[in-house]
C-alpha cells in the first residue's frame, strides 16, 4: 500500500475538506490500480485499470469529490 503524498487530495463532498488521507494499491491480478480515500471514518475505493493508466496523457486523469450523496444512495440501494 502507498500513501500518496505529493498530490491534492480530493475533496470529500460530505465535509467539504480534503479527504483525510488516500492510499494506491496496485492489483497484479486484475491488471489495475486500486486508489482508496479516507474520511471521517468511512472509506471509498475506486478501480482504475493499467491501460488506462499507461496510455492516459500526463495529468489527463484528475481527481474528483469523494462520498458524493448520489454514490451513498447507490450504495444504500444496492445493500437493500
Amino acid at each position: 500500500m502507498t500513501i500518496i503524498r505529493d498530490v491534492d487530495y480530493p475533496m470529500c463532498d460530505l465535509c467539504g475538506r480534503p479527504v483525510e488521507d488516500l492510499y494506491q494499491v496496485p492489483d497484479i491480478l486484475n491488471r489495475a490500480t486500486i486508489v482508496t480515500v479516507f474520511c471521517h471514518g468511512e472509506k471509498e475505493s475506486v478501480r482504475i485499470d493499467d491501460v488506462t493508466l499507461h496510455e492516459m496523457i500526463p495529468g489527463s486523469i484528475k481527481f474528483g469529490r469523494a462520498f458524493t450523496i448520489s454514490k451513498i444512495e447507490n450504495d444504500l440501494k444496492l445493500n437493500d
